[in-house]
């Protein structure tokens, strides 16, 4: 009686498990062909990847950046160096005009960065009002700091 039980257990849940139909493909913009797994399209990572190296030595560094008129922070080529950076740093200063150190801080801390950061206001840089000078800065802990 048990056996049966069991085994008819064991076919409930096999054509249960088997019955539910796999979900639709995901449409490509543009009707592409090509495949792709629909979990890549679904995922949404909100992490950006630390590097062992920066985070196993102590490092500083310096970007220069410039609002433009239309409004945009930074230049394609630095978005991702800036990111690196921020993302590993312990500590970040913004050096600039105080109207423009926040839009920078700002778009810092809406996309993920958890480092500390300073405003330094200054009238210019190089009499510009719309230059900042950002420092990054990772210092490694060590067993007498702890």
């Amino acid at each position: 009686m048990i056996k049966q039980a069991l085994a008819l257990s064991a076919a409930t849940f096999l054509f249960i498990g088997c019955s539910s139909k796999a979900p639709d493909p995901v449409r490509l913009d543009g009707g592409s062909d090509v495949t792709i797994n629909q979990n890549l399209l679904l995922r949404h990572d909100k992490s950006v990847p630390l590097d062992p190296f920066l985070k196993a030595n102590n490092w500083t560094y310096n970007i220069h950046a410039q609002k433009t008129a239309e409004g945009e922070l930074f230049k394609n080529d630095q978005i991702v160096r800036l990111f690196l950076l921020a993302h590993n740093a312990t500590k970040i200063i913004i050096v600039g005009s105080d109207n423009v150190t926040g839009e920078y801080q700002a778009y810092l801390k809406a996309n993920g960065v958890t480092a500390p950061i300073e405003i330094q206001p200054v009238s210019s840089i190089n009499l510009q009002k719309n230059f900042v000078n950002i420092l990054f800065f990772h210092k490694t802990e060590t067993k007498d700091q702890r």
